[in-house]
């Protein structure tokens, strides 16, 4: 489960590496029938956003940066003016994800790092944590197995710091149907 997600995230950072070099297309220049068209530039949005990247038939496509005006920032593959592809997304407050994208949405293989340090490795579905995952608190306690519409859901197992464990089936975030509860073993 977590080797997929590290490979996404590996090929991710050199993708990054390489393209921050330089974009592969022209600067866009001041030439309004060519602006934006088969070209790398900046453009500045009406409600404070600022796209810097590759366009193409006058849209954000391939590479680029989108930074919003609350200091939220995207770096990463656009198609269409939608985030698609392998990219960062960082929020100003904390927290930040590393993974695939499709149309605007956390799709795929991604990590998410919150602001209180809690990370989840795993699948995402529509922004949210689907399919299988590895979901690790801050406070030490970790969830390994089935997620869906962001919740524990299937099959996992929940160990907690202070050693006791929960290996069994989840519905909607709680322990639901056959499952064990261990206790840690005395070492004494």
């Amino acid at each position: 489960m977590i080797r997929p997600t590290l490979t996404v995230i590996s090929s991710y950072f050199a993708f990054v590496m390489c393209a921050s070099a330089s974009f592969s297309l022209p600067n866009c220049g001041s030439d309004t029938i060519t602006q934006y068209h088969e070209c790398s530039g900046a453009f500045s949005y009406p409600s404070g956003e600022i796209y810097v990247g590759e366009w193409r038939s006058r849209k954000a496509n391939g590479v680029g940066t989108f930074t919003y005006p609350n200091g939220d920032e995207y770096v990463g593959e656009f198609k269409d003016n939608a985030f698609n592809g392998l990219g960062t997304f960082t929020f100003s407050v904390g927290g930040e994800y590393v993974g695939e994208w499709t149309d605007n949405q956390r799709y795929g293989q991604g990590m998410f790092t919150f602001a209180n340090g809690d990370k989840y490795i795993g699948e995402f579905k529509d922004n949210n944590f689907d399919g299988l995952g590895t979901l690790t608190y801050s406070n030490g306690d970790k969830y390994v197995g089935a997620f869906k519409d962001g919740q524990f859901n299937g099959e996992g197992t929940y160990t907690y710091s202070n050693g006791f464990e929960y290996v069994g089936e989840f519905k909607d975030g709680q322990f639901n149907g056959e499952g064990t509860l261990v206790a840690p073993q005395n070492n004494n």
